[in-house]
């Protein structure tokens, strides 16, 4: 502010802050100006937020906090680094975690695959064990009867035996060598040998070797050929071997007058079970129309030893349990593929594809004579004659058998085994004592069974149409057969399998190989224990039906026949009609259940059980001989005096006496 202000009071506002000086000069009235001004020096502050105390604490606490957030954001970089690292790290250990993961996943494969592997041979060498115990036994048995002195004064028998015997030593060889070319395959050391050859021709030499076969069970044996003459490098061992295998299989399944067909063609599609066989392809089909093969066992039919269930334990390959697992491996030598298609009933086709070299290809200058046409190996000649004879022993002693059957009147004997071999061997080891009836499976077996009421059953387990643990389960829950004794064969040694067989209902369960001597024991002692226990029922007047150790049916029906008998103790009408009427069976069935039962018809049975009961009254003293024979049916006491003679050995009153005289004797 400056110059002459016409008053006395001065106003500073809005001064910046700084120093500041103020003078002043009066003026009187006249105007005269004092020359001397009065000054005065004053300071304006700055406004607080302006001073420099703060604003060195605000910059102090700017700096604080631009460190600060500097050191947060320098943090958080750290820790988004740090969280990076982490999330880096975290995926390293997932994915070491997955591969650990993988890594157990296939451990626990290869554990798997070795258990699998490991059971997996173990059922081999169980089932190979079972496999060899048969042919063993068709070995050992004949051996123990030609080393008998008996035996060698028949020089037809002893031809049998020999003949068994080879042909069971051929088979265990067969075996042998099946096995060892399974672990040749299993090592990938199974030699492949291809050779130029005519496939056409040496096919139809195989066929041929059948046909004598074929005309023996009446089978019509057709092979067609889509061409004249097929030159192709090929393994002539396998092929063999293959063809003979499907070829048996055929045979020991299709029916009399049924038809087996055998073709041979080349083909460029690829085989059905998509393997990468090459094109073109040679392609083998073998027919039959046998029982077949059920569709959800198919896929199943080329494991080993395996076996499927139809009314029974159905045995895909009966013969050595391996063969077409064994064929699958031959296949798969020979670069080559197998498939099955089958329509239960109709008919059943196994398929083998092999890659087709061409003529052309093996630059055969002599078509003519060319190499690798050679005749058959001795081996299959063996193979086939044997697999001959023992097809064709079924009927040859299923004639006999009927032969027998009309003439003898020993006791019966059913031997039921798919071997025909071993049906051999147990006719010869009990035709002398038995008349013998022979089934080559359960159901045969269950039909003969119902019709001949044999004293006692041999049954093989492993067996067609109905194994017998099944016949064994049948025969022993049906009413006219629940009385037979029955004893089981089997190669299965383990304790599950002889459980299994006892609790079918079997009262003896002998393992293969068996002693002769031992099983005819087993049988005699059986049918003697039986006889000895229904002659102890009839005379032993204490006895009571639930206390033989019989089957459950026979037990109810013996206590039905034996009450029906009481309540009509003192009726001497009572005969086998009015009984079977009252039990509830045939005339017919009633006669057949007492006889098979007590050996005895049904009159005879009534007056035995009329006469247990006169004893029991004689021995309580309380009537007469003649009460007690009017009581029990008898009319007259003449009568009932010789039955009772006849019966007991000794007439009522010495039976009374003899049997005071055991109970007054002091105990020892």
């Amino acid at each position: 502010m400056d110059g002459i202000q016409p008053t006395n009071f001065a106003n500073f506002q809005k001064l910046a802050t700084g120093q500041y000086s103020l003078e002043v000069k009066s003026r009187d009235k006249e105007f005269n100006i004092d020359p001397t001004p009065a000054s005065i020096t004053f300071r304006v502050l700055p406004i607080w937020w302006k001073s420099t105390p703060f604003l060195l604490l605000a910059s102090l606490a700017i700096a604080i906090i631009s460190f600060l957030q500097f050191r947060v954001l320098t943090h958080i970089k750290s820790l988004k680094n740090l969280n990076l690292k982490l999330e880096g790290k975290s995926e390293q250990l997932e994915e070491k975690n997955e591969k650990i993961e993988h890594q157990r996943d296939q451990l626990r494969k290869k554990v798997a695959q070795i258990e699998k592997l490991s059971q997996s041979r173990l059922r081999f060498f169980t089932n190979i064990t079972h496999e060899f115990r048969t042919p063993i036994s068709l070995i050992l048995a004949p051996l123990e009867f030609l080393k008998s002195k008996s035996s060698l004064q028949d020089a037809e028998n002893r031809r049998k035996y020999y003949d068994i015997i080879q042909r069971n030593a051929n088979r265990l060889l067969l075996l042998i060598n099946q096995i060892l070319e399974i672990y040749k395959v299993e090592e990938n050391t199974m030699a492949f040998s291809p050779a130029p050859g005519e496939l056409s021709a040496h096919v139809r030499q195989i066929v041929d070797l059948f046909e004598g076969l074929a005309q023996q069970q009446h089978v019509a044996l057709i092979f067609e050929s889509g061409n004249e003459a097929l030159w192709a490098e090929y393994d002539q061992d396998k092929i063999e071997k293959i063809l003979f295998n499907l070829l048996s299989n055929a045979f020991k399944n299709v029916p009399s007058f049924g038809e087996i067909k055998v073709k041979l063609k080349t083909s460029d599609r690829q085989p059905v079970d998509g393997s990468k066989t090459a094109e073109p392809t040679i392609v083998f089909s073998v027919t039959d129309n046998g029982r077949g093969i059920p569709q959800e066992y198919i896929s199943k039919v080329f494991d080993r030893f395996f076996h499927y269930e139809n009314d029974g334990n159905v045995r895909i390959h009966k013969g050595t349990g391996i063969g077409l697992s064994y064929i699958k491996d031959l296949c798969k030598t020979h670069h080559g593929a197998i498939s099955v298609e089958s329509d239960p009933g109709v008919a059943t086709t196994f398929t083998l594809y092999i890659p087709y070299i061409a003529v052309e290809q093996l630059q055969i200058k002599n078509p003519e004579n060319p190499p690798g046409f050679i005749a058959l190996s001795p081996t299959i000649h063996s193979a086939v004659a044997d697999l001959s004879q023992s097809l064709i022993q079924d009927v040859i002693e299923e004639e006999q058998s009927t032969t027998t059957a009309q003439k003898d009147e020993k006791p019966k004997l059913l031997v039921v085994d798919d071997d025909s071999d071993m049906r051999t061997v147990l006719r010869m080891s009990f035709e002398h004592n038995y008349q013998i009836f022979e089934a080559k499976d359960g159901l045969e077996a269950l039909n003969l069974a119902r019709k001949e009421n044999p004293e006692l059953i041999i049954s093989d387990i492993m067996m067609a149409a109905m194994d017998g643990i099944e016949l064994c389960k049948k025969l022993k829950n049906d009413f006219n057969t629940s009385h037979i004794p029955i004893i089981l064969l089997s190669a299965k040694t383990r304790a599950e399998n002889k459980i299994n067989g006892y609790e079918s209902g079997a009262d003896g369960y002998v393992e293969k190989p068996f002693n002769v001597k031992l099983l005819k024991s087993r049988v005699h002692t059986l049918i003697r224990n039986r006889n000895t226990l229904i002659k102890r029922f009839l005379t032993d007047i204490n006895l009571k039906p639930e206390e033989m150790a019989i089957a459950s049916v026979d037990e109810i029906f013996i206590q039905h026949a034996v009450k029906c008998v009481e309540r009509h103790m003192d009726d001497e009408s009572l005969d086998a009609d009015s009984m079977a009427k009252e039990i509830g069976v045939s005339r017919i069935q009633l006669y057949r259940k007492i006889k098979s039962i007590s050996g005895q018809t049904v009159n005879e049975f009534i007056k035995s059980i009329r006469l247990k009961h006169a004893a029991r009254l004689l021995m309580q003293k309380q009537l007469t001989i003649s009460q007690i024979a009017y009581s029990t049916g008898f009319s007259a006491p003449n009568h009932f005096a010789t039955y009772f003679k006849k019966h007991f050995g000794t007439t009522p009153t010495a039976y009374v006496q003899q049997n005071l005289k055991k109970d007054s004797a002091p105990n020892n």
